[in-house]
C-alpha cells in the first residue's frame, strides 16, 4: 500500500500543475480518480470513493460530446456511483449510473471495440435496480443487453464466463417471477458452460457450482 499511497501523492501534485484550462487536466483527474478507486477497493474508505466520484465528474465535464475519452469517463463514473449505491443505498446514485451507462452505450455503436463494457455495465446496473424496485422492464432490458454482451465474448474471450454467469442469473430470476421453463432451461445451459470455463482453482468456480446446483434444484422441484 505504501507504493499506492505514494502514487496518490504524486498524482495530486501532477493535478495541481494542471489548472483549469490545461490540456492535460482531464487526464490528471482521471489518473487520480483511478488510484483512489483502487485504494477504496483495497481498504474500503468511503472518502476515497467519494473523492474519486468528484474527480470523475470534473473529468467528464472536460470531455464533451465528440471527445475520444468521453465514453471512458462515463463508464468510470457510472461504476463508481453504482458502487456507492451498493454501500449507501441512495437510489439517486443508481439512477444516475444508469443514465450515464445509456450515454456510454450510445457512444459505442455496433462494431465499436469497446461496446461490450457499457453493455455489461448497463445490464448489471439495471439488474440491481430491478432487485430494488421490481420493475420487470429493467430485468428484461438487462437480459437483452447481456445477450449482446455475450455475443461479443466468443470462445476464448476472458469475459465470457462472466457474461454467461450474469445472463444465467437474470434468466433464473425471471423464471422465478414469471415461471417460463424456457428461461430456467437456458439458465442451466449457460451455468454449465460458465462452470466449464472455471476449472479447479478458478476464484469463481464455487459461484458457478452453486448457481448450477440452485437452478437444477429449481427445475427438479418443477418437473420432478
Amino acid at each position: 500500500m505504501a507504493d499506492l499511497d505514494e502514487v496518490i501523492v504524486l498524482d495530486r501534485e501532477a493535478l495541481e500543475l494542471c489548472p483549469q484550462g490545461h490540456p492535460d487536466r482531464s487526464m490528471s483527474l482521471n489518473n487520480l480518480a483511478i488510484r483512489l478507486w483502487t485504494r477504496y477497493n483495497q481498504l474500503g474508505a468511503m472518502v476515497d470513493l467519494d473523492e474519486a466520484i468528484v474527480l470523475d465528474r470534473e473529468a467528464l465535464e472536460l470531455r464533451p460530446q465528440g471527445h475520444p475519452d468521453r465514453s471512458m469517463s462515463l463508464n468510470n463514473l457510472a461504476v463508481r456511483l453504482w458502487t456507492r449505491y451498493n454501500q449507501l443505498g441512495a437510489m439517486v446514485d443508481l439512477d444516475e449510473a444508469i443514465v450515464l451507462d445509456r450515454e456510454a452505450l450510445e457512444l459505442c455503436p455496433q462494431g465499436h471495440p469497446d461496446r461490450s463494457m457499457p453493455l455489461n455495465n448497463l445490464a448489471v446496473h439495471l439488474s440491481t435496480r430491478y432487485n430494488q424496485l421490481g420493475a420487470m422492464a429493467d430485468l428484461d432490458d438487462a437480459i437483452v443487453l447481456d445477450r449482446e454482451a455475450l455475443e461479443l465474448c466468443p470462445q476464448g474471450h476472458p469475459d465470457r464466463s462472466t457474461s454467461l454467469n450474469n445472463l444465467a442469473i437474470y434468466l433464473s430470476t425471471r423464471f422465478n417471477q414469471l415461471g417460463a421453463m424456457a428461461d430456467l432451461d437456458e439458465a442451466i445451459v449457460l451455468d454449465r458452460e460458465a462452470l466449464e470455463l472455471r476449472p479447479q482453482g478458478h476464484p469463481d468456480r464455487s459461484m458457478s457450482l452453486n448457481n448450477l446446483a440452485v437452478d437444477l434444484s429449481t427445475r427438479y422441484n418443477q418437473l420432478g
